[in-house]
């Protein structure tokens, strides 16, 4: 009878590896969907994937007129009138 040798078990610098690579990879995946995201929402006019907007950015594209323009006497590049 032919024994297969139990697999190696990861060595910690292995595993040290393994985590310093899944970092960036994480970022670079989360950097891509939100791309993708907001593309196709720029795309559609509406929203297809979460984004996760919460609090003004949320009420920035969720709400009416009246909630963009709010503050907006206070709002960088806006001139008192003379």
């Amino acid at each position: 009878m032919n024994h297969a040798e139990p697999p190696e078990e990861p060595t910690p610098q292995a595993s040290r590896y393994f985590e310093r690579d899944l970092r960036p990879m994480t970022r670079i995946n989360l950097a891509l969907y939100a791309a993708f995201a907001l593309m196709l929402e720029d795309m559609r006019s509406q929203e297809v994937l979460p984004v996760g907007r919460r609090g003004p950015a949320h009420e920035a594209v969720e709400g009416n007129l009246a909630v963009q323009l709010r503050n907006l006497e206070r709002q960088a590049g806006v001139r008192r009138t003379l």
